[in-house]
């Protein structure tokens, strides 16, 4: 980035063309190395039923889904201050207790699944 833009009169740290090249090599390199990742992973046997692949997918989405979870307990345990009785009463549809309890129980699932991928 350094390399991008420069005063008047200066000379780049090092030459763009240069560096250009060397981003697009690298670039190459790591595409082919994530194929070849992604490759192994979808054929490996992560279980009976299921590939390194899909092992990876569902922590992925785990994670999501507590992520998920925890953000609704959050808004739903928020306190309401109500100041004069004539304001908006807002009232919870969710109960926060239950929802940690759920967020709490994909973390057990997530850290099981986390220590079965690493081995």
């Amino acid at each position: 980035m350094r390399s991008a833009i420069v005063q008047e009169d200066e000379k780049p740290p090092e030459g763009p063309p240069q560096l250009l090249i060397e981003l697009e090599r690298l670039h190459e390199q790591t595409l082919g190395l994530i194929q070849r990742i992604n490759r192994t992973n979808a054929v490996t046997r992560f279980a009976s039923d299921k590939t390194l692949s899909d092992a990876i997918a569902e922590r992925e989405a785990l994670k999501e889904l507590r992520q998920r979870i925890m953000a609704a307990a959050d808004a739903s345990g928020e306190q309401q201050g109500r100041y004069l009785k004539s304001e908006i009463r807002l009232v919870r549809t969710m109960e926060p207790a239950a929802l940690r309890k759920r967020s709490d129980n994909l973390e057990a699932d997530l850290r099981y699944l986390s220590a079965t991928l690493v081995g």
